[in-house]
């Protein structure tokens, strides 16, 4: 429905969102999403005009591609998803090339969202970092994963121009550093630390 700027009142009933709005290109005025709702799989995506991320309720388990290819979003100042339910947030902000902002409580796919400059602290819950910073090209540092044990951050910072200050603790097997290898492939940072 590309003509579509105002999303309709949703009923409390649903529960799923999944592609509900995908192509509205020019969808701008964004009402509450509902709690009750658990999946919103690509709910938005090129959504292009879309400037501010809705809340997503804390019931919301399935987040792939919410927002991906919203090219005008940003977040609110202190944006948090407050939710450790979130499954699947892969490629949640994928291309959002003009987020300023990120996530306070999830650290989820930011790749190629080149306006980024810093990161709010990734929570303990975190665990799961493949590629969330992809192509972050002005990233600077100063960021802070408290996780103890980080399952996946390959080319977590790979493509940016990342370059001091990042804290990540990890768990090595058999000498080999499994959670981050590869996290700064063509960055800034080199993993020696020059």
């Amino acid at each position: 429905c590309s003509s579509l700027t105002d999303m309709p009142t949703i009923p409390n009933s649903v529960v799923s969102l999944s592609d509900t709005f995908q192509g509205c290109e020019n969808l701008v005025n964004i009402t509450i999403i509902p709690n009750g709702v658990t999946n919103m799989a690509n709910t938005f995506r090129r959504c292009y005009n879309l400037e501010t991320a809705p809340v997503i309720p804390n019931s919301v388990t399935e987040a792939h591609e919410t927002f991906a290819l919203c090219y005008n979003l940003d977040l609110p100042n202190n944006y948090d998803l407050g939710n450790t339910n979130i499954s699947s947030a892969y490629g949640m902000f994928y291309n959002c090339f003009n987020l300023t902002n990120t996530l306070s409580s999830l650290g989820s796919t930011f790749a190629n969202c080149s306006k980024i400059t810093t990161v709010a602290n990734i929570p303990e819950n975190v665990i799961f970092m493949y590629g969330t910073f992809w192509g972050c090209t002005n990233l600077t540092g100063n960021i802070f994963i408290h996780t103890e044990y980080i399952w996946n951050a390959n080319s977590c910072f790979a493509n940016t121009s990342l370059t001091k200050n990042v804290y990540i603790p990890y768990t090595y097997a058999n000498g080999v550093n499994t959670g981050t290898y590869n996290a700064f492939t063509n960055a800034g940072y080199k993993e020696d630390g020059s």
